[in-house]
């Protein structure tokens, strides 16, 4: 009899190892992707994935004309909500339905009337400002008083779905025939802005750096003033209530220069 080699040995335990570990990964693997057709994201994206177009509809249909009528305006009578596009993002295993992103658009064809103003006259662009602003704050108090509609990523449940409105608290874009509109109404900042161009920009009193009251005298000083800039804010104060006019390559150069001035036209409500 042949005697066997203690290197023929280990050898052969290392080879029936590997093919031991070959055979347990493909099991494995196998038994994972059964697992995941059966319970797991690509049965569920199977499932629902090619439901978009039907979700989107459905929502178009029941919430779309409420929406619409809620956030008209004497200014703005026109406004339209359209679905630019739903997709199905993952199945809730806590509510046990699937979940959807949903993505829309307001336009407004009456909003182009208003583009000359804004565009030549600061006052014409605060008052587009607020008239969007009315639109916008309807539509986030619409979202806030329906118990199963959250804007901002929040789900609302409706025929055994959630589904997350992708739209913005802070923020809101109005498309025209011929332009587009957005205002910002941040904590610190309100900011319109048409075809991507800033028009009108106006820094909150409580969050900037100086300490402004307009029922002041016009004379009247900040206590703490900007860093580097010494009185630049009620230099543009000052023009503007008492010349009616400004230093146009420093209102685009200085910040507190451009908010004085700001703050002085809007005190005496003329145009610039």
């Amino acid at each position: 009899m042949k005697k066997i080699k203690k290197a023929d040995v280990i050898v052969a335990i290392v080879i029936c190892y590997v093919i031991f570990a070959f055979l347990y990964t493909i099991i494995t693997g196998v038994g994972t992707f059964v697992a995941d057709l059966i319970d797991g994201p690509t049965h569920y994206h199977l499932l629902y994935a090619w439901k978009n177009t039907e979700v989107a509809k459905k929502f178009e249909k029941k919430y779309v004309p409420e929406i619409e009528e809620d956030i008209q305006t004497s200014d703005l009578p026109d406004i339209t909500v359209t679905v630019d596009r739903c997709s199905y993002t993952e199945y809730s295993k806590t509510f046990y339905v699937p979940e959807y992103e949903l993505y829309v658009t307001y336009s407004s064809q009456a909003i182009d009337d208003y583009y000359d103003s804004a565009i030549k006259s600061k006052r014409g662009a605060k008052k587009l400002f607020n008239m969007m602003l009315e639109v916008h704050e309807k539509k986030n108090e619409y979202y806030e008083n329906r118990s199963k509609i959250y804007w901002f990523g929040e789900p609302f449940q409706s025929d055994g779905r959630r589904v997350s409105l992708q739209d913005d608290d802070f923020a809101m874009e109005l498309s025209g025939n011929k332009h587009k509109y957005m205002i910002e109404n941040e904590t610190d900042v309100d900011r319109l802005t048409i075809d991507d161009k800033v028009v009108y920009e106006r820094n909150k009193p409580e969050s900037s750096y100086y300490n402004y009251t307009p029922s002041e005298p016009k004379n009247y000083y900040p206590s703490i003033e900007l860093p580097g800039s010494s009185n630049t804010y009620n230099d543009g104060y000052n023009s503007a209530v008492d010349d009616g006019d400004y230093d146009h390559d420093r209102y685009n150069t200085d910040p507190s220069y451009r908010q004085g001035v700001d703050d002085g036209f809007d005190e005496t409500d003329e145009d610039y």
